[in-house]
């Protein structure tokens, strides 16, 4: 399932990448907003983890 959205956000930013460098006329800023956006949405799902701690065991009495 997880493997299925980073697909979906890849191709996304792969077309949008196209679109931007079509209107700039310029590939590298194509390049570069694909390696943001995805880049951008794998390191937001990495900080998601990160907060997503369980709790903590604590003995009861």
């Amino acid at each position: 399932m997880d493997l299925l959205k980073y697909l979906m956000v890849a191709v996304g930013s792969i077309i949008l990448g196209i679109v931007v460098a079509l209107i700039a006329h310029n590939v590298l800023s194509g390049i570069l907003l694909v390696v943001l956006l995805f880049g951008g949405y794998v390191l937001l799902n990495v900080t998601k983890g990160l907060n997503n701690k369980p709790p903590e065991n604590t003995p009861q009495q």
